[in-house]
C-alpha cells in the first residue's frame, strides 16, 4: 500500500506499509505540506485509485495588544493565508467553554481584523481565538491567546482635612509595581499634574496631596498612570476639603474681607466674612522700625515691586500704611525668625500661598495689624 502525490508533472511516492489485507488504511500525507492544490491517489502493485484533491492553506497569523484597559477597543488581525473571502470570527472562553463572539469576513487578500468585545468592561485575563472556514466548508482555529483588562486607578482622600496639614491621595493601580503614577488638580478649569510617584510591588501608591494646602475650600483631584506601554488612564474624581481650625481672631477681622496680622502668633490671616481662607508665618518690623498696629486699608498693590529705600525685592507688595506693606520676603523665607525684623513691614514666606491671597486681595480691603 502506497500514497503516491502528483509533483512536478509525474506521480511520486508520498507515504507507504505493508498491506494488512483490511479495507482501511491510514497514512500521513508529507509531500502536502505546502500551500496549494495537491493531487493524491492510492495505489497498491500497479492498480491505483482515481486521483484526490487536497487543498492545503497557509497558516493563519494573527495579532493582538496583549493589555487594554476596560472599556477601550482592541482588535485581532492577521491573515488566513487565502485569497479567497472566508468567514471568519472571534471565539471567547468563559463557563468552561469556547463561544462565539464576533463574526466578520477576510478581505479578498486574506486579511482580518476584528473587535474584541467579549469582557470589554471587566477586568482581569480573558482567552481568545479565532476561527476560519474556507470555501471548501473546512474550520480551522488558531491557539489560543490571553487580553489582560486593566482596571482603571482607584483613588481616596481623607475628605476633610485642616489647613496647613499634611494629607495624602491613595489608591491601587492594576498593572503590577513600577507604573508610573501622579495626581492631578483641577484649577481654573484645567487638570493640572501636582505630584508625580510610582506604584509599588502590588500596585499600590500613596501621594501627597499639597496644591492650596494653606488655602480653605474644596480641590478637585484625580489620578493617572502611565504603564509599561505607553498606555494612560485616568481614575474618578476626588474631593478633598481644607477646612478652618479655630481662630482666635480680632474682632475687627470678622466682617468683610480683612488681612489680619496678629503680632502675638506672628500669623497673618486672609479673612473674608468672618471665614478663614489662607494662614501664613509673618515676620514684623524690629524694635527700631515697628509696624505700626490698628486697622488700615489696601492702598495699593504692586507684583513686582523694589524698594525705592533700601533697594530690596518686596514681591506681591500690598501697601496699607505709608510705606509699610506685606509682602515676600526671602530672607524671611531662608533663615526664618532668626534675622532681625524688617523696616515695618509683615514679611511672608509662603511664596504660592501669597501669590494666590495677592490675587484676592482688592485695594480698600482692610488690614488689621493687632497683638
Amino acid at each position: 500500500m502506497r500514497l503516491e502525490v502528483y509533483v512536478d508533472g509525474r506521480w511520486v511516492t508520498d507515504n507507504s506499509r505493508e498491506s494488512t489485507g483490511n479495507d482501511s488504511y491510514i497514512l500521513p500525507l508529507t509531500r502536502v505540506a505546502t500551500p496549494g492544490t495537491h493531487q493524491v491517489r492510492a495505489a497498491i502493485g500497479d492498480v491505483v485509485s482515481e486521483p484526490t484533491t487536497i487543498e492545503r492553506y497557509k497558516p493563519i497569523t494573527i495579532g493582538h495588544v496583549s493589555q487594554k484597559l476596560i472599556g477601550l477597543g482592541t482588535n485581532v488581525w492577521g491573515n488566513i493565508g487565502d485569497t479567497q473571502s472566508a468567514k471568519v470570527w472571534t471565539e471567547a472562553y468563559f463557563d468552561g467553554k469556547w463561544q462565539v463572539s464576533r463574526v466578520s469576513t477576510a478581505q479578498s487578500n486574506g486579511n482580518l481584523l476584528i473587535p474584541l468585545t467579549y469582557g470589554i468592561n471587566s477586568s482581569g485575563v480573558h482567552r481568545y481565538r479565532v476561527g476560519v472556514q474556507y470555501a471548501d466548508g473546512s474550520v480551522v482555529r488558531t491557539q489560543s491567546f490571553e487580553l489582560r483588562r486593566l482596571a482603571r486607578p482607584t483613588i481616596a482622600t481623607a475628605g476633610t482635612k485642616e489647613i496647613g496639614k499634611g494629607t495624602n491621595a491613595w489608591g491601587k493601580i492594576d498593572g503590577g509595581a513600577g507604573v508610573k503614577v501622579w495626581t492631578e488638580v483641577l484649577v481654573d478649569g484645567k487638570w493640572k499634574v501636582s505630584r508625580i510617584g510610582q506604584a509599588d510591588s502590588y500596585g499600590n501608591y500613596v501621594l501627597p496631596l499639597t496644591y492650596a494646602q494653606d488655602v480653605a475650600g474644596t480641590q478637585k483631584y484625580r489620578v493617572g498612570a502611565q504603564y509599561a506601554d505607553g498606555t494612560v488612564a485616568r481614575s474618578t474624581e476626588a474631593t478633598l476639603t481644607r477646612t478652618n481650625p479655630a481662630y482666635d481672631l480680632d474682632k475687627r477681622c470678622l466682617t468683610g474681607r480683612a488681612l489680619c496680622a496678629s503680632k502675638t502668633t506672628r500669623k497673618l490671616h486672609w479673612v473674608v466674612d468672618g471665614k478663614v481662607l489662607a494662614v501664613m508665618d509673618a515676620r514684623f518690623g524690629k524694635p527700631s522700625s515697628p509696624t505700626r498696629e490698628g486697622q488700615f486699608s489696601v492702598g495699593w498693590k504692586s507684583r513686582y515691586h523694589v524698594s525705592s529705600l533700601y533697594g530690596s525685592s518686596m514681591p506681591w507688595a500690598m501697601f496699607f500704611s505709608g510705606g509699610q506693606a506685606v509682602h515676600y520676603s526671602a530672607d524671611f523665607a531662608a533663615y526664618g525668625y532668626s534675622r532681625p525684623g524688617s523696616h515695618g513691614c509683615i514679611n511672608i514666606r509662603d511664596a504660592k500661598t501669597l501669590d494666590w491671597v495677592y490675587s484676592q486681595v482688592r485695594v480698600g480691603d482692610k488690614v488689621v495689624v493687632h497683638w
